[in-house]
Parts: C-alpha cells; structure tokens; sequence
C-alpha cells in the first residue's frame, strides 16, 4: 500500500518516534513517502532511517516555479474544488487568526503536495500531529479524494484545536497516545466522529533498549529531553537545591536543547548547584547516556500557555531499559507511570515532592530495581514499537477496506 506521511519537520530530534513508526510501517512492507511541509530539521536521525530520509520530499521556496505552477494548474483543473477549499479553511479557520494565517500561508505546499501524490498514486495519507499536518491532510482530500488519518500527540490537542472537529470528520480514523488525550477531544467533536478516535499507545524500540547494558553510575539521575517549559526542569533544579540542603549524595545530567537551555543555566547559577547539576547540551548516544542513570526524572507541568506533554517517549525508553522512573501527574503520564508499581509520580510544580522522590529512590535500590522490572514489563507489553507500528498499518489496510470509515474499528478501543 502506497502511504505518504504528511509531518511538519522531518527528521526532529525531539519526535523520534514519527520516525520510528514510518521506517517500521516501510518495514513492513508497504510505500512510505513522507511530506515534510518544512525544510530537513536534524541530520542527527537513526542511520537506520537513512533510506526513508533520503526519498522526503521537502517543498521548494514560498515562490518556487514548481510551487507557482503546481497551484495555476490545479486551479485551472480544479476551479471549484481549488478555491471553494481555500474559502472553506478560511471561514472554519478565521476564529483563530494565528492558525488561519499559517493554514492560507501552507496552502500552496499543500497544494503542491497533493499534486504529487495524486501523480505517484499515493492511496491513503497520514498526518502526524492535528494541527498544520492534518489540515494539510484535509485540504488534499477535499481536492483529490485522498483518504487521510491522522495522530494527535500534546501540544496540537492542548494548545491549537483550530478545525479539529471539521479534521476528525473528514478522517477515515484518528489515533492517540493516552485515554488523556482521547477525553480532552470528547467535547470538542462531534458524538458520533468518537468511533473513528482510537487510543494507540506511541511506542519505542524496546526490543533494541532491552539490549542496553546498565553500567549506573552511583547516584546520578537527569534526562535527555528538549528543554522546554512542559518538562518541568526548573522544578528539578529546585528539589536539586533542596536535595543538596539535605546533604544527599546525587549528581543531575540535564541533557538535550531548547528554549528555556539558557534560563535553565542561569537558574542553576543563581542555586548555587553548578558543581551537582550539569546542562551538556545534546549528547551523541541517548542509549548510552540512558545507561549511566540510577535513575530518570522527567517533572512534567503543563505550562502557563496550556501546553504540556502527551506520553514522553523517553519514559518509554528508560522503562523498557530498566530505569526507575519518576516524573508528574500530568495528562496521560499516569497511564505509564503508576506510582509504586511502574515508578513514582509526584504533583506538578512541587519541587519538595520530587526531592522526596528522588532521595527515597536513591536510598532504597530493593524499591527501585522493583520499579524499574514493573516500568520495564508494562513498556514491552503495551508500549512496543513493532507492535505499535503493526497496529497502525492494519489500520491502514482496515481503512481501504472501508472497515473504519463504517465505524467496526470500535469505540474507543485501545492498542
């Protein structure tokens, strides 16, 4: 079956598991090309996934002849459907103006995308990520017929909702990573388009984490993740401070980019924790790094714009490794983390609670090594990447049978 993944950037460091899940679609057996509506965005990909980088189709410049033509000519081909989209987009989408204007300003890609598609044969589209990809998406179906599905992760549900209710009816089924997720739409779609919205859980390669040797070095907890409001890490500098108040003997590795990387180091600065809390950057092997931890600590919030994580696939990758985990009751983060028996859970924004966490993991290896077999179960058993990846193309195959579209799929029902 000829697929094309539709996604905003393509490879991105921090949605590794986009990646992941095309190359392991491609993997069995089917087309996969995927549609980058932005330029490359990180050349530091799995080599694995060289082949499917090297056959993205990236869009030429806002102007490009290509582009220019590819919309005159659908235009001409298509007057009624080309235009009549474009008003549709701009009436369902002018209530939020931020989103309407990056919609009107992706519709020539889109356009040129779509043009493609329909010449390579493309049989069935999938968007990750409900926001700009999945109206994309939904443009080219309008247009060319092409049936589409699409995932929705974090912050495309909690922070940008523009036309999801036109999006999930237009599509022959949706997926999402946690029951979380799937409640937050309820009261944003229509009743009878639920059907069609289905729990499948984000999976990692816990096949290739379970072949991590653990070498913990005595006491160091941190993680590798982008650095950015919804993780929570000024709360971890914080219970750091605290930890080292109470003369705990611990060292934090803070790995990874992002936007809030330079109030993060003037934050530990000002702490007085530069010496037990280290901000590297990115570092070359997550695997290996994973490996070095006692234990990782991910204190998700949810932001003061709204936005927070969905499922964090690298609690899913410390798990299936055999990291104890601690991190927040935020969104779908319990569904993986259940306090106690996968690993802990602390309040959002409590910085003593994470301290208390933290120290009661270090000092009780019997507790966290229990943790760590319950994380490292409930990973390989529901959070498996082939698996998930499996789930996703019967979906595909389903779908072109028409199975979803008539609503057998089944309410709600989980993968």
């Amino acid at each position: 079956m000829r697929i094309a993944y539709v996604v905003s950037r393509f490879p991105a460091f921090s949605e590794t598991f986009v990646l992941r899940e095309a190359v392991e679609v491609q993997r069995l057996g089917h087309d996969v090309q995927v549609y980058a509506l932005k330029s490359l965005a990180d050349t530091g990909y799995d080599p694995s996934a060289k082949k499917l980088v090297k056959t993205t189709q990236y869009s030429p410049f806002f102007l490009s002849a290509a582009l220019v033509w590819a919309n005159l000519a659908t235009a001409v081909r298509h007057p009624v459907k080309y235009w009549g989209t474009l008003l549709y987009v701009f009436a369902h989408g002018v209530a939020t103006p931020k989103e309407c204007l990056k919609a009107l300003v992706t519709y020539p890609k889109t356009i040129y995308y779509g043009a493609l598609m329909k010449a390579r044969g493309v049989e069935h589209l999938h968007a990750h990520f409900a926001n700009i990809p999945t109206l994309a998406a939904l443009i080219i179906n309008r247009i060319w017929g092409i049936p589409y599905s699409f995932a929705a992760h974090a912050h495309d549900l909690f922070t940008h909702q523009s036309m999801l209710r036109e999006k999930l009816a237009g599509a022959r089924f949706a997926v999402t990573c946690s029951e979380y997720n799937r409640t937050f739409v309820r009261p944003l779609c229509r009743a009878e388009d639920m059907d069609k919205f289905r729990v499948l859980h984000c999976g990692a390669d816990v096949r290739r984490l379970q072949q991590v040797v653990r070498r913990p070095e005595p006491a160091l907890i941190g993680c590798v993740s982008r650095l950015s409001a919804q993780k929570g890490f000024k709360y971890l500098v914080e219970a750091c401070a605290l930890l080292r108040k109470r003369a705990v003997n611990f060292h934090c590795i803070l790995a990874g980019e992002g936007p809030d990387q330079p109030a993060l180091h003037a934050q530990v600065q000002a702490l007085g924790v530069a010496d037990v809390v280290e901000l590297p950057g990115r570092v070359p092997d997550v695997g290996e790094f994973l490996s070095r931890l006692s234990a990782l600590v991910l204190p998700c919030i949810q932001a003061d714009d709204g936005s927070m994580d969905g499922l964090p696939t690298v609690l899913i990758e410390a798990m299936a490794a055999r990291i104890p985990v601690i991190s927040a009751a935020v969104s779908g983060i319990p569904e993986l983390v259940r306090n106690g028996e996968t690993g802990f859970l602390v309040p959002q924004r409590d910085p003593a609670a994470l301290a208390d966490a933290i120290e009661k993991m270090l000092k009780d290896p019997a507790l966290a090594a229990r943790l760590a077999e319950g994380g490292h179960r409930l990973a390989c058993e529901r959070y498996d990447l082939e698996k998930s990846a499996r789930r996703v193309a019967d979906l595909f195959e389903r779908s072109r049978a028409g199975e979803v579209r008539e609503g057998r799929v089944g309410a709600g029902q989980t993968s």
